[in-house]
């Protein structure tokens, strides 16, 4: 028997061989032909379509809802990171150590409030 050559399908394909499968009332093999398709295509297809659709436990997600998901956390990442790049202190001129602070030579010897010594 000869090998069949690799083909590739759109995703409106498979979406309508899906919808076909589930709601012609034929049986999966008989659509796989009726398409020509191989069998065990047409039933990955479907799998992947109900549990993208159809979440099996309370944890399951939809397709939509993973995709939501990821996008969230992405955005949460981001905005974790510029809030932690907003709380890290920034260097000020207003306070420097006492070691720091200059003196202008016209207040030398005065008192705070400008009164001299």
């Amino acid at each position: 028997m000869e090998r069949r050559k690799r083909r590739t399908f759109t995703e409106e394909f498979k979406a309508e061989a899906v919808r076909l499968a589930q709601e012609s009332g034929k049986s999966l093999p008989q659509v796989a032909k009726d398409l020509d398709l191989t069998e065990s295509a047409l039933r990955q297809w479907v799998q992947h379509a109900e549990r993208s659709e159809a979440p099996v436990g309370p944890e399951a997600l939809s397709q939509a809802e993973r995709e939501e998901l990821h996008q969230l956390r992405r955005e949460n990442r981001q905005l974790m990171m510029e809030r932690d790049f907003l709380k890290k202190p920034q260097p000020s001129s207003r306070r420097r150590a006492r070691s720091e602070v200059r003196v202008h030579p016209s207040a030398e010897g005065a008192l705070p409030g400008g009164v001299p010594v």
